[in-house]
């Protein structure tokens, strides 16, 4: 056997399958492969525009800075907008530890509303009631893509002279009124995760039509560092990995046999740069759970995972039609069980769908039966908090029992894909739910 195989294979692959909700192929897989095999530049400037300029035209912005994820944009842009220390800014209680971690990493302090049943999005009403003299902004997350009560909150950020900020990072694409998410506040953030709606691994979008908080912007973001590259040649074969993992046309065996090979090959090159990759991905995620500052924190993104992006970008309309069909579908089918689906205005809101989510009496039944059926039912967003495992809901000021409609949604939501690996063929199969095994 070649001698590099041969220590490949001594390796234990540590490498640990993602569910890549964005739009890559097999054929990108090849093509990114080639990239790292023809020692193709991975920080090229140029990659980065090009992909920053595509975000413009999808989104509308004027000004846009690819970053590490969309809780720097975030963090970025409090930072930009200068606000007295301990400024309130206005948040969800059923949103993800990096947010309120980001806000308060920025030296201002997370207000947690609570959401309405029907779309999981801020209750206008709460948003009203929260505001103090110290508030300054409101975050307004378009929760699983989609869209909020914007003309209400843009009324009342109006009336009380706030920033209002959109948290887009499920809803990349999606439509309000005449106007894309994302054009709505004085500034919004994407995420491009591997669960987003285009994954680059890593990654983030901040973006906004406001010249002035541009130019503070542009200002930070000239000084930012990058991830290593040898960081950045694993993320790729990472990417790689994901893709042939979660391919929906690849046979089981085939697919167990790529994730050997590959995730031994991924875990090969990272130990041989150096650099224990799993661990050096976990850390940052681990001080998230913490909700501690990390190093790179913010951060710009590379030009190889801007050039993943742009690939995605360029079939996102494609994409999301496939998503709005698809969720069409299980809307008709999952309605005849008596679950929750989501109620939004049809003739305002086309929603981007991260996912497709849904509210039941016991997530456990309904997981069996979708197991039973071999479809990959998740709850997402199970935590005001997400994840569950977060240890930082004091630190971030979420007192339990303050957004209760969060919490029951929290415990009771599943969501199913909507990317290349729901088939038509395996929506059809939900035909097949047992009505008594979730009912019993």
């Amino acid at each position: 056997m070649n001698p590099l195989l041969l220590k490949i294979f001594r390796f234990k692959n540590r490498f640990r399958p993602s569910q890549l909700n964005g739009s890559l192929t097999p054929y990108d897989a090849l093509k990114l492969a080639a990239y790292l095999i023809l020692h193709y530049p991975l920080d090229l400037l140029l990659d980065v525009k090009k992909y920053e300029d595509a975000v413009s035209v999808i989104t509308g912005a004027k000004y846009v800075f690819a970053l590490g994820s969309g809780r720097m944009g975030l963090y970025m842009l409090l930072k930009a907008l200068d606000l007295p220390s301990e400024s309130e800014i206005i948040v969800p209680g059923y949103t993800c530890v990096v947010i309120p971690n980001a806000i308060r990493f920025a030296e201002c302090k997370p207000v947690y509303v609570d959401i309405n049943l029907n779309d999981f999005n801020m209750d206008p009403d709460a948003i009203e009631a929260a505001i103090t003299p110290t508030t300054k902004a409101v975050l307004l997350q378009h929760t699983y893509g989609i869209p909020a009560d914007i003309d209400r909150v843009r009324e009342i950020c109006n009336e009380r002279k706030l920033f209002l900020i959109e948290d887009a990072t499920h809803a990349l694409g999606a439509v309000y009124g005449d106007r894309s998410i994302g054009q709505w506040g004085d500034a919004a953030i994407f995420s491009t995760e591997t669960s987003k709606m285009i994954s680059t691994d890593r990654g983030g979008i901040l973006v906004t039509n406001n010249k002035e908080i541009a130019n503070k912007i542009k200002i930070l973001y000239d000084q930012l560092p990058i991830r290593s590259m040898a960081v950045e040649r694993i993320s790729c074969i990472r990417i790689i990995y994901n893709i042939f993992v979660n391919e929906p046309a690849l046979g089981g065996r085939i697919k167990r046999l790529l994730k050997i090979l590959l995730g031994r090959i991924g875990t090969y090159f990272s130990f041989r740069e150096g650099l224990d990759f799993p661990s050096y991905d976990r850390s940052e995620k681990n001080a998230e759970l913490d909700g501690s500052f990390y190093s790179l924190y913010p951060r710009r993104l590379s030009g190889i995972l801007s050039k993943i992006g742009l690939w995605q970008i360029k079939r996102l309309s494609t994409d999301l039609a496939n998503r709005r069909e698809k969720a069409l579908l299980l809307e008709n089918i999952l309605s005849k069980y008596g679950v929750a689906i989501p109620l939004y205005d049809k003739g305002k809101c086309r929603p981007s769908f991260l996912n497709f989510p849904f509210l039941v009496d016991s997530r456990e039944k309904w997981q069996k039966e979708f197991n039973r059926l071999n479809i990959n039912a998740s709850g997402y967003l199970m935590d005001p908090l997400h994840p569950p495992e977060t240890t930082c809901h004091a630190i971030n000021g979420y007192i339990w029992g303050s957004c209760k409609n969060a919490e029951y949604v929290s415990s009771h939501i599943l969501n199913l894909p909507l990317n290349r690996t729901m088939t038509k063929s395996m929506i059809g199969r939900l035909h097949d739910i047992s009505f008594d095994k979730i009912s019993e």
